[in-house]
């Protein structure tokens, strides 16, 4: 629920910017990577990404860190990479 937790506080500005410098977009693709076949996990580190990705340090740290393959790992582990 941590990660949905960060979505949810994610929402307001302020938090935005104090999740990206207080190390909580490494927190997340940590969860991410550590329960890489939890739906659920993914599912709510996408959002809080998603929310945090909003403002633009938050984006570049995101990028930097990994995030962009970490939801496209998601994705294809969740069955969503598969031709129809």
């Amino acid at each position: 629920f941590s990660c949905l937790a960060l979505s949810n506080f994610a929402h307001d500005d302020t938090n935005k910017a104090e999740i990206g410098t207080n190390g909580g977009i490494e927190l997340i693709l940590k969860a991410m990577d550590a329960h890489r076949d939890s739906s659920g996990v993914q599912e709510q580190g996408c959002g809080a990404l998603a929310n945090l990705g909003v403002n633009d340090s938050n984006m570049y740290r995101i990028a930097q860190q990994g995030g962009i393959e970490m939801v496209i790992d998601g994705l294809k582990r969740q069955g969503h990479g598969r031709a129809p």
